[in-house]
């Protein structure tokens, strides 16, 4: 389901207006209309706002969203791994710790 139909489901199943959630998260109702549209991306304090509003973390409520960062964020430690290749000081294996791990998260979700 895209994130714009599941964010319109939980306002909807709440009976909240796009009004009535905009004034609980300080926001416009223009901005609920443009998220449920697609035209817009929410800023970090809104989508944690709508963690604490309907319990749902950000990534289930804008898959899309989160997809699209991953996807990138993946491809920059692919380039950031690269760049390590050959070297073996304290840093750069921390460094490799991390990448291995985020790859190894990034996979256990692909293959669920």
């Amino acid at each position: 389901m895209p994130y714009n139909a599941y964010l319109r489901q939980l306002r909807v199943k709440w009976t909240l207006s796009q009004k009535e959630l905009a004034e609980l998260l300080d926001i416009s109702q223009a901005q609920i209309s443009r998220y449920e549209k697609r035209e817009e991306y929410p800023t970090l304090g809104t989508a944690l706002g709508l963690q604490v509003i309907f319990d749902r973390n950000p990534r289930s409520v804008f898959p899309h969203l989160y997809s699209a960062t991953e996807e990138a964020t993946m491809g920059r430690a692919a380039d950031l791994e690269r760049r390590l290749i050959g070297r073996s000081d304290f840093s750069s294996m921390k460094k490799r710790q991390l990448l291995e791990a985020m790859m190894a998260r990034a996979t256990k979700r692909d293959e669920a």
